[in-house]
Parts: structure tokens; sequence; C-alpha cells
């Protein structure tokens, strides 16, 4: 049976990972969680964006997928972006 479009285009997040994003987050002060800086608290992450593919597995990111996700980290909603000023 084919998938569903929806589910072709995303990836699941997994709570283990949410939970050591948050333990990290708790241990340094710097630390920034990029799973949540792509998929905020939603359950799954889309793995396109503007057309273009973020990621092949949902663990590595393609050449478009770090340059996007460093254009959000640089937003200045992000810590990173109070760290280099």
């Amino acid at each position: 049976m084919p998938k569903d479009k929806k589910e072709i285009n995303q990836f699941p997040v997994y709570e283990r990972v949410k939970k050591i994003n948050i333990q990290l987050d708790e241990l340094f002060d710097n630390y920034i969680n990029i799973q949540n800086i792509i998929c905020g608290d939603k359950d799954y992450c889309k793995i396109i964006h503007n057309n273009k593919l973020l990621t092949y597995d949902g663990a590595h990111l393609t050449k478009y997928g770090a340059k996007y996700l460093g254009s959000l980290i640089f937003n200045e909603n992000y810590k990173l972006n109070s760290i280099f000023k």
C-alpha cells in the first residue's frame, strides 16, 4: 500500500531524543537544540522546505538543509545570535 503523502514528507521526532535535548539544554547554557529549531514542538519534522530536501534520513542535513538551518539559527530569536554579538 502506498504511503500517505504527508507521511512521506516528514519523519518522527522521538520522545527519547526530546528528553535528551531537554537534559542537554538544562546542563549547558549555550546548548542549541537543532531539532527544536527545525521541528518546533511537533511530533514530526518536515523533510522538504520550498520544494527542496532538508534531510534524506531525518538525522543528516542536505546542503540546502544546512543553509536553511543556519538561517534559522542566526535569526534573532535564537541563542546563537546573542553568543556571537
